[in-house]
């Protein structure tokens, strides 16, 4: 048995760069102990509560532990986010490309603190990535969707923060169309992001001649902290609570210990 803040010794320095300003390392602190004690008993059919991988949080042990993450640690000691009294499950991704994401975008479940929040700058962390039409038809033959030759993909413009019949609140893909000589793919955002192995769904697409393009901002799922988003925030002397209280939607940060 691990105690909490013995646990985040190693979990915030494998999360977070320890060279990033203090106010954004108490935030992740925070982040992190909520979502250790809301995930108590995750893995209770094997008898603990949370793994060591990123399916729970990253945990190598004492030798990950630096003494910025520590003092940060420390500094916030038994402070966790609740919403209706309970911890909350306060997720966090890399880089939200200018707008976190509402949770049922990406879950299809409703959780009232997981609500899409603008970032500045937008449009950060670009990414591109090309595939050929042929290998696009052969990952989507793979996965059930035998579509013949790609014809054409239906996508509306990107816009950062504009809703439309195929994108959420904050311009992610909902549902991307490809078509073909036999058939047509229609899958959600997610689904493309893992099949395509894209960074986001926050993405741009195009086909020309025998490639389709993608064009996109963000890395990650998009929902609760955007490190990179909190990074900036701190840099511009906002504090811990204020990032937190940007980034989760309602909740209290509590002393519980």
């Amino acid at each position: 048995m691990v105690p909490v803040d013995d646990y985040l010794r190693s979990v915030v320095p494998e999360e977070m760069p320890v060279d990033w300003p203090a106010e954004a390392i108490k935030a992740q602190s925070v982040a992190a102990r909520s979502f250790a004690l809301a995930s108590r008993g995750r893995h209770a059919s094997e008898g603990y509560d949370l793994c060591t991988t990123t399916h729970c949080q990253l945990y190598t042990g004492t030798a990950a532990e630096k003494s910025a993450s520590n003092a940060a640690i420390k500094a916030t000691r038994g402070e966790v986010l609740t919403y209706g009294g309970k911890p909350i499950e306060a997720l966090f991704h890399t880089d939200s490309g200018g707008m976190t994401e509402n949770s049922e975008d990406v879950w299809g479940s409703h959780v009232p603190y997981l609500r899409a929040a603008k970032d500045t700058p937008a449009k950060t962390m670009p990414w591109t990535k090309t595939i050929s039409r042929a290998d696009l038809e052969r990952k989507l033959a793979a996965k059930g969707h035998d579509i013949g030759k790609v014809r054409s993909v239906a996508l509306s413009p990107l816009a950062i923060g504009r809703a439309a019949k195929d994108r959420t609140a904050s311009g992610r893909v909902k549902t991307m169309t490809v078509k073909g000589t036999k058939g047509t793919a229609t899958l959600s955002g997610t689904t493309w992001r893992s099949l395509l192995g894209l960074k986001s769904t926050l993405f741009d697409a195009k086909l020309a001649k025998d490639m389709v393009t993608f064009t996109g901002y963000g890395f990650g799922h998009g929902l609760g902290i955007s490190q990179w988003g909190a990074e900036r925030m701190a840099a511009k002397g906002k504090s811990y609570a204020d990032i937190l209280h940007h980034y989760y939607t309602g909740i209290t940060l509590q002393q519980l210990y």
